[in-house]
């Protein structure tokens, strides 16, 4: 399993569609350029899909939304399939870790723009930090200085 957005994903490939939009697991390809994707949402809910190539999009490296929405995109796959049953529960209960690897980078690269706070930057970034195994008590002063670069960022 690996971490692409090639044109060319072979099975078990994580790939990102529209921009970050969707996180899914490639487990089948169609003629005419199709990809067949399976999918896991925060809820749990598991979808196949098929999606064309063209879909296949990363979020922009330097677009805080892209990268926030992206973010959420794949903490929700990683905790949606925390208990997912049936036959699709091998296949994510492998992926999992990587996942949490995605996680993490797309994490660190927030936390590390330039660009100004927002609201939704800071809960990405406090998420992060707990994600990483950051101390209860140097949370809450990470999330102290986060709040006040935010409150400074409005004035």
């Amino acid at each position: 399993m690996s971490y692409t957005n090639c044109e060319t994903p072979r099975l078990g490939d994580l790939v990102s569609i529209l921009g970050g939009a969707t996180l899914g697991l490639v487990v089948g390809f169609r003629k005419g350029g199709f990809i067949k994707a399976a999918t896991v949402r925060k809820d749990g809910r598991r979808d196949t899909a098929y999606y064309m190539l063209e879909s296949l999009s990363e979020p922009g490296p330097d677009n805080i939304d892209e990268m926030v929405r992206f973010y959420d995109t794949c903490a929700g796959f990683y905790d949606g399939s925390a208990d997912a049953e049936g036959d699709f529960a091998g296949i994510v209960e492998r992926i999992r870790e990587q996942v949490l690897d995605l996680i993490l980078a797309v994490g660190q690269a927030i936390q590390e723009m330039k660009s100004p706070y927002s609201r939704e930057r800071v809960r990405v970034c406090l998420d992060y930090a707990m994600r990483a195994g950051v101390p209860a008590e140097r949370l809450e002063q990470e999330r102290i200085r986060l709040d006040a670069a935010y409150q400074l960022a409005c004035l």
